[in-house]
């Protein structure tokens, strides 16, 4: 995919630069990250995902399905943006209602569009894919 393809929720940009932070020589590694985000386009957390997020998280506490809170504030995210979830954590993310996801781990990788799971979002717009 070209970079303007791609975004990066900004919850994941928190996860990446806490990784980067713990690794051994991090003043080594994180320019890596940084010149990385030049390139794509980052999703901020703004009110209207607070709010889907809080849907997402009672509904799937209401199904005895919970996801991790930094998973329901990525697919709050992807959701806000109509956009699709590639993600190797197909499993954590398929109990949210109306979520687009791509394994970007298939092999071999599948060249169709993502399935979308339980319902589908209210828009089909082209919009960069925020992935975790």
């Amino acid at each position: 995919m070209r970079p303007d393809e791609i975004a990066l929720p900004a919850v994941v940009v928190y996860e990446l630069r806490y990784g980067f932070t713990r690794l051994s020589q991090p003043s080594k590694h994180l320019p890596k990250l940084v010149e990385l985000l030049r390139w794509i386009t980052v999703l901020p957390f703004e009110t209207k995902t607070a709010e889907i997020a809080a849907r997402i998280r009672v509904e799937t506490e209401s199904r005895g399905k919970p996801t991790g809170p930094l998973d329901t504030l990525i697919a709050a995210t992807a959701l806000q943006h109509s956009s699709i979830l590639a993600t190797r954590n197909v499993r954590e993310f398929s109990v949210i209602r109306g979520l687009q996801l791509a394994n970007w781990f298939d092999d071999p990788p599948k060249k169709s569009v993502p399935h979308t799971v339980n319902e589908p979002t209210a828009t089909s717009r082209k919009r960069p894919t925020p992935r975790q």
